[in-house]
């Protein structure tokens, strides 16, 4: 019964939020030292990309404000940034005004979060097509 009561709680959620943002930053850092590699396994199963193949590359770039070379590495960054900073914002806000969490579904309409994921899997599968090769990371 306890645990019922926590998970799904605003307490959960929080702790959830601020735990995952912390082994994120960790695991950004440790690659930023070469400590660890994150090869896409998709790709060494697969020999094709996926629409994440380079975005830890992109990431690590962007934070170093390389940004031509985050966007060689992975262009769909550019392309999701702006929505992840819209959500980031809004969250915090309306936890500060409101004391509760924002969920992705209440900012973007279902229409959008479907457009969204046409758009990222369209992504996937140009990228391994020859004419669209400039998707693919360097």
């Amino acid at each position: 019964e306890i645990l019922r009561c926590l998970v799904g709680s605003e307490m959960c959620i929080r702790d959830s939020t601020i735990g995952g943002l912390v082994v994120a930053a960790v695991i950004l850092w440790l690659c930023e030292l070469g400590i660890i590699r994150f090869p896409c396994l998709f790709y060494q199963v697969t020999g094709v990309y996926c629409p994440g193949c380079g975005m830890t590359r992109a990431i690590l770039a962007f934070c170093h404000g390389q940004f031509e070379e985050a966007f060689h590495c992975n262009m769909l960054l550019y392309l999701l940034l702006p929505f992840f900073l819209i959500y980031g914002l809004c969250f915090i806000y309306r936890y500060v005004k409101e004391e509760r969490f924002l969920l992705v579904q209440e900012l973007y309409p279902p229409k959008f979060l479907f457009t969204g994921v046409i758009v990222i899997a369209l992504f996937g599968v140009l990228r391994n097509f020859p004419n669209f090769s400039f998707f693919r990371p360097i």
